[in-house]
């Protein structure tokens, strides 16, 4: 049986795309861990999955959604987790979550250029909200942040 020669080569860019794939978390991975030594930074608690791949944490999700109980939902994961900042995977992403001042100031003006929203929100958003302070990163969220500043300032 002889196999096509676009299905080989579509099966080699498969493998070459996973292992490209593997390779850069490795060394994002290796990346993200040298800033944090550098800056003292340490592991954050990781709160478990009951389901594979968070399934049961997108029910969760969902469900205090669609019961407008949201805000509340995400103050009762503080609680249960134990601590104000937690990281957690949903479908292979692992992702960050903190109610932590000191953490939230430095996300948002101190050490913004240390930190950037990634693909996964701006592919989410974007569609939606277009180019802005949810969907930008680097000297264009500066820009979008510099614009929203006079709506916060406070009257005297």
């Amino acid at each position: 049986m002889h196999i096509p020669i676009a299905i080989t080569g579509l099966a080699w860019a498969v493998v070459a795309y996973i292992i490209y794939s593997i390779i850069s978390s490795i060394l994002i991975s290796r990346s993200n861990a040298a800033k944090a030594k550098a800056l003292k930074c340490e592991e954050p608690f990781h709160q478990p999955n009951k389901w594979p791949l968070g399934i049961d944490q997108i029910k969760r999700v969902l469900a205090a959604d669609n019961a407008k109980l949201f805000p509340v939902d995400a103050i009762q994961r503080t609680v249960e987790n134990g601590t104000i900042t937690f990281k957690y995977n949903i479908l292979g992403v692992e992702q960050i979550a903190t109610h932590d001042e000191k953490n939230i100031q430095a996300i948002l003006a101190t050490q913004f250029a240390d930190f950037d929203l990634g693909p996964v929100r701006r592919g989410n958003f974007f569609p939606l909200l277009g180019n802005g302070i949810f969907t930008e990163d680097g000297k264009p969220w500066e820009h979008s942040r510099a614009m929203m500043r006079p709506q916060f300032a406070r009257g005297e």
